[in-house]
């Protein structure tokens, strides 16, 4: 069958193309964040394990995203495609609609990108390391 374009991605599709954040270097952004939020999430107190297969699958996405290197013009359709040739596809999708939600803010605030390069910190937790030099 051909391909079919999910109408989550599509909606989320920017008018312009990204032309200065390449989807790998958001990719590792990303993922040096969930690595930071990993160690806050295992100070909760409550049960999250479903938080952590979330993570799981959002970790696979962004590691085979930064080995494949797509550019910004082919980013969405190489998550559209993850999505399509992945079962159960669900869960998939709702990080792959994450992952270019995020990607997009990224590209459009400068802000965004900043803070998701420092760690995504937040204002309860203080860590120096988290900072860039």
């Amino acid at each position: 069958p051909g391909q079919v374009r999910s109408r989550e991605l599509d909606t989320m599709a920017m008018n312009s193309k990204p032309d200065t954040l390449q989807p790998a270097e958001y990719c590792r952004h990303a993922l040096q964040a969930i690595e930071v939020s990993e160690e806050r999430r295992k100070r909760r107190k409550r049960d999250t394990g479903a938080d952590l297969s979330g993570m799981d699958i959002k970790r696979a996405i962004l590691k085979d995203a930064i080995a494949d290197a797509p550019s910004p013009d082919d980013f969405e359709a190489w998550l559209l495609n993850r999505v399509q040739s992945s079962r159960p596809a669900g869960p998939i999708r709702a990080m792959a609609i994450e992952i270019l939600a995020d990607y997009q803010n990224a590209c459009t605030f400068q802000s965004f990108n900043e803070w998701l390069a420092d760690g995504a910190p937040t204002p309860r937790v203080e860590d120096p390391a988290r900072k860039r030099s």
